[in-house]
């Protein structure tokens, strides 16, 4: 399975790459907070926002890896359960009385020393996620499709007729109930495919035509780093 598969199957992974899962930049151990809860079907599924900022949380789901190396195993109404290296641990819902009064361990925290777990594939940068945020969407417990927001990188998603919060459910008359599926496609999407899609929203079920495209160029740009010394010479 692509690391982008997985993502789409196991956590919906960061769409930016904040200071809450940079551990080799805290100085000291940062609490993670529980921000907020979607829970699934089972305690197996479902999606949690967690930081250690409230203002900047990142979005996963059941299954995913975090920067300390706990994995979310279950997600429930007001708490998260953490495993690593065969320990558990609730992570509770933020302003929660019992969120107030957990203590931070090595499981509930990102520190500078943390180097036991080397990255894995849904730590590394995804191309995907730095300009769509996709979240499963269930109906009686079936996967209907992908509802998308933009990631850091926004102007491509909206350049291309995309509305945050659109529910894409079907991608070149191709229903989105597979996982492997859906990131084969969106995966082709930011590397400049065209794609016909079918969206939900407000208003109704709509069909656009995604020019990936303009994720190529957004990529582009980033090579494209001015040297400021030079800048400076040229700019007299």
């Amino acid at each position: 399975m692509t690391p982008v598969a997985e993502l789409l199957k196991t956590a919906v992974v960061i769409p930016t790459m904040p200071v809450a899962y940079d551990s080799s930049t805290a100085v000291t151990p940062l609490k993670l907070i529980l921000v907020s809860v979607k829970p699934g079907n089972t305690p197996q599924e479902g999606i949690a926002q967690i930081g250690v900022f409230r203002e900047s949380p990142q979005t996963f789901q059941a299954g995913a890896l975090l920067g300390n190396g706990a994995r979310i195993a279950e997600i429930y109404s007001n708490f998260v359960i953490l495993e690593r290296d065969g320990r558990s641990e609730r992570l509770y819902l933020q302003n929660s009385l019992a969120a107030k009064v957990s203590a931070a361990t090595p499981l509930s925290t990102i520190s500078a020393g943390n180097t036991a777990v080397a990255p894995g594939p849904d730590q590394s940068r995804e191309t995907l996620t730095d300009y769509i945020r996709p979240s499963p969407r269930f109906d009686d417990g079936n996967l209907i499709g992908y509802q998308v927001y933009p990631g850091a990188r926004a102007m491509p998603f909206f350049q291309i007729g995309l509305q945050s919060g659109d529910v894409i459910v079907q991608i070149d008359g191709v229903s989105l109930t597979d996982p492997a599926s859906a990131a084969a496609a969106l995966s082709e999407l930011v590397n400049g495919a065209t794609l016909s899609v079918l969206v939900r929203r407000k208003d109704g079920v709509q069909s656009l035509t995604l020019d990936g495209s303009a994720f190529v160029r957004a990529e582009e740009s980033l090579t494209r780093i001015p040297n400021p010394i030079l800048h400076a010479e040229t700019s007299r």
